[in-house]
């Protein structure tokens, strides 16, 4: 039923609207199926072409209420990482937002985007590369980054050949 509603045509005549495909869903998230059931329910929608368009406002509402599920959705995340999501703008905003709302735990995606994308995300939000710079440097010796990466957030890394 969840990957139902999200391929629905909502903007037809005489189709259910946005607003209430969005009411169902969240009725769905809060009443009617387990952890479980969503979890598996998402990880249907992240394997479709194309991601269906309300995935990321259903996976950001799935957080909210089921906060335990935050491991598996960063999972989700960085499978939309391979399936280069900011070629969708709409779904890229989503990804931003459920980045920002999932702090700490998206940082390791947001370490897969490549550059230039990481540099969209992060001129857009001074706390969260605040915060993305004291994790990369807490965590430098257990972490793989990019030197691109690092120069981004400001990180100069000493050598010993230097």
């Amino acid at each position: 039923l969840m990957v139902e509603l999200h391929d629905l045509d909502t903007s037809a005549a005489g189709k259910p609207s946005l607003k209430q495909v969005k009411d169902v869903i969240t009725h769905c998230c809060l009443k009617m199926f387990n952890e479980k059931e969503l979890s598996k329910a998402l990880r249907k929608m992240v394997e479709k072409t194309p991601v269906p368009r309300l995935f990321m406002w259903t996976l950001i509402r799935t957080l909210k209420i089921h906060p335990s599920l935050v491991r598996s959705g960063m999972e989700l995340l960085a499978s939309l990482v391979q399936k280069r999501i900011w070629e969708n703008s709409t779904l890229f905003r989503g990804f931003i937002q459920c980045v920002i709302r999932n702090q700490p735990h998206s940082f390791s995606v947001l370490l897969q985007l490549p550059i230039e994308q990481l540099k969209t995300v992060l001129s857009s939000n001074d706390s969260l590369r605040a915060s993305l710079e004291k994790f990369v440097r807490a965590n430098m010796r257990s972490i793989s980054l990019r030197k691109p990466v690092l120069k981004l957030l400001g990180i100069q890394v000493v050598t010993k050949a230097e």
